[in-house]
């Protein structure tokens, strides 16, 4: 079957939907405090590539469960990142495929963002930047109804939005930019900021009525790399309600070739010092694949050196241990492992 813009989706919905129902939809539990209805904050990491769908079924199923055993309940997935509608759809339907057959499971709710002891580990798909909408901003909508529940509005490169952030100009959100953001608050998806440039971030937190997320980037102020935000970016985003998902990425920890967990744990501190325990979680985002697409970008090659300390998700006690060491009470231990997350989910997804 040949695919081809806002028509052939329209036309899978009716396979997928039946998939998707209640999203954004009546029934959803909601609050501010970041717990599901089980009344147990839910473990997220925010930025988990090497679950991505094109990986494969057995290479998603291994992932997961390597997660899943870390004691994370819920893993946000990019299903596309540069690539434009046909690609991305069928990722998309791949990931659907997969799941019926799975020992996880879609999540299209936030009620879904189960707590660790629950059952299966929830899987949200996202699409890191917009190149698979391009100018057909009415796209938005329907994949969110097939599930898409973050979104990208660029992610390093340009597109009909705006700048990424290893672009060597700066813009704001362009008009379509500004639409798209219009049109993903209100299709009830979740901005993700994270490798925007740093005017378009900005423009972006200053039109959407809904908090936004940078789901995978560190601080400017302990590693300089176009990739962290500025203080001004933190600050802007825990204004609007947002989350910051701190990223064991190596190029984005510290400027040395092999990082070590204390690396990251600065820019923890640095976050918590600026906008406190309300407005940071985890992207993790452990990968393996390049990421490089011009010679001039400022990102390694791999193989990478994530921290010693903090390499796979099995080292995610490590993590636990220093927010403990930090004298963070269990709420506050609670909401920066995933209830913030989940709360930025839940106001996004207009539940």
């Amino acid at each position: 079957m040949e695919l081809s813009g806002s028509g052939a989706l329209a036309s899978m919905l009716g396979v997928a939907a039946c998939g998707v129902d209640g999203v954004g939809g009546e029934g959803a539990v909601g609050s501010d405090s970041g717990m599901d209805r089980r009344g147990v904050a839910p473990v997220i990491d925010a930025s988990v590539p090497l679950a991505s769908p094109d990986r494969g079924v057995e290479a998603v199923g291994t992932h997961l469960a390597a997660v899943a055993a870390a004691g994370v309940s819920c893993a946000l997935v990019p299903v596309a990142t540069i690539e434009h509608f046909d690609a991305a759809l069928r990722n998309l339907l791949t990931l659907h495929g997969m799941s019926a057959r799975a020992d996880w499971d879609l999540v299209r709710v936030s009620s879904q963002l189960n707590a660790p002891s629950s059952g299966n580990i929830g899987v949200v798909p996202t699409f890191q930047g917009l190149q698979m909408v391009e100018q057909d901003i009415g796209l938005i909508r329907g994949f969110r109804q097939l599930g898409v529940g973050v979104m990208a509005i660029t992610h390093n490169w340009k597109n009909w939005n705006g700048d990424g952030c290893l672009e060597r100009t700066d813009v704001p959100l362009t008009g379509l930019g500004r639409l798209a953001v219009r049109e993903m608050n209100a299709a009830g998806v979740l901005i993700d900021l994270s490798r925007a440039g740093v005017r378009t971030s900005r423009s972006a937190i200053d039109h959407s009525g809904a908090p936004v997320a940078f789901t995978h980037s560190n601080a400017r102020a302990v590693h300089d790399h176009p990739g962290n935000l500025t203080d001004e970016q933190i600050d802007a985003c825990a204004a609007r309600g947002g989350v910051i998902g701190l990223s064991a990425f190596p190029a984005l920890v510290a400027d040395r070739p092999e990082p070590v967990l204390d690396d990251l744990l600065a820019h923890l501190d640095h976050l918590l010092e600026r906008v406190g325990p309300d407005h940071i979680g985890l992207g993790l985002d452990f990968d393996d694949r390049p990421r490089k697409r011009y010679a001039h970008d400022r990102l390694p090659d791999p193989p990478y050196s994530f921290p010693k300390g903090l390499s796979g998700p099995s080292d995610l006690d490590n993590v636990r241990q220093a927010l403990e060491d930090r004298g963070l009470s269990s709420s506050e231990h609670e909401r920066l492992m995933g209830g913030n997350f989940a709360r930025a989910l839940r106001k996004a997804w207009l539940e």
